[in-house]
Parts: structure tokens; sequence; C-alpha cells
């Protein structure tokens, strides 16, 4: 954690993870009644669900697209081909 505080950029994520962390907390428990949170979640979790898997599936294609010869000899490998 303090090699993270060393370098600008690393504090500046830092930084900007903790703001967004503080601001999360209070959007939920101070600017949103629990009925409006409900309901949110009633209506939106499914699509905002949906959502996270269809970017994860698209980064995670990304990344394994970007090293296919890696996977590929690794998967020949521990196959035993």
């Amino acid at each position: 954690m303090i090699s993270l505080l060393r370098e600008p950029a690393h504090r500046r994520r830092l930084g900007l993870l903790a703001v967004s962390g503080g601001s999360a907390g209070l959007l939920g428990f101070l600017a949103f009644k629990p009925a409006t949170l409900e309901s949110l979640v009633r209506f939106g979790g499914y699509y905002y669900i949906a959502t996270v898997l269809v970017l994860f599936v698209g980064y995670f294609w990304r990344v394994v697209s970007a090293r296919r010869a890696v996977w590929t000899e690794w998967l020949t490998r521990s196959r035993g081909v």
C-alpha cells in the first residue's frame, strides 16, 4: 500500500477511488430514500446485471484475443497434447 503512494499517478488513482467510494456511500445512504432504492433495484437490477455481464464478456474476449498464442499454448500443454 505504501508503494502506491510514491508515484503521483498512483496517488491520483487512489484518491479517485476514495472519492468514488465516498460519493457512492453518500448517494446510497443520504440522497435517496429506501423506497426509491428498492424500486430502482426491483425494476433495474436485471438490466444492470445483464449490462455488467456483457461488459465482462467483452473485456474477457479482448484480453483473450490479445494473448491468443499464450492461451493456446497453455491449453495444449495442460491437456498433454
